[in-house]
């Protein structure tokens, strides 16, 4: 559905026609802008998370527990892909991600990083960073959040 222009005059009493164009509206800004049918003049939350996942590793993908806008994850030794279901218009989108290391020695530091990324996916991995240490380690829990900063 598209954004629907709509006035209203003080005390005037809504139709269901009204109501109804009013819902329509607030469910299309609400929509991912890449959804079917959603065009560039219609209004929408920019920078909200457009692409998103929860996926549970332990040294592969057990199970993918949420996810939208992502048409898959692959996991190649340590590094998971994250496949974008409409890929974006330029790779600069803006992206957040956090990781939990499996197992491991407690204390030491541990960072999620990203490898590549382009516009139709990511590439991620875990590695402990302690100094002079750039091991890699499977990681357990992935959270990972793509944000359109301009457009799609």
């Amino acid at each position: 559905m598209a954004f629907k222009d709509i006035t209203f005059t003080q005390g005037q009493k809504l139709s269901s026609t009204q109501l109804n164009n009013l819902t329509g509206n607030f469910a299309e800004i609400a929509e991912a802008p890449e959804t079917a049918g959603h065009t560039s003049s219609d209004p929408f939350f920019r920078g909200r998370a457009v692409k998103s996942c929860y996926i549970i590793g332990e040294g592969g993908i057990s199970t993918i527990v949420y996810d939208e806008g992502i048409s898959s994850v692959t996991y190649t030794g340590k590094e998971y892909t994250i496949n974008f279901t409409i890929p974006y218009t330029t790779a600069s989108y803006c992206h957040n991600h956090q990781g939990q290391k499996e197992g491991g020695i407690e204390g030491r530091n541990y960072n999620m990083m990203c490898k590549t990324k382009t516009t139709s996916s990511i590439t991620l991995y875990s590695r402990i960073s302690d100094s002079g240490n750039t091991n890699d380690v499977n990681t357990k829990y992935i959270w990972f959040l793509g944000y359109a900063t301009d457009g799609i």
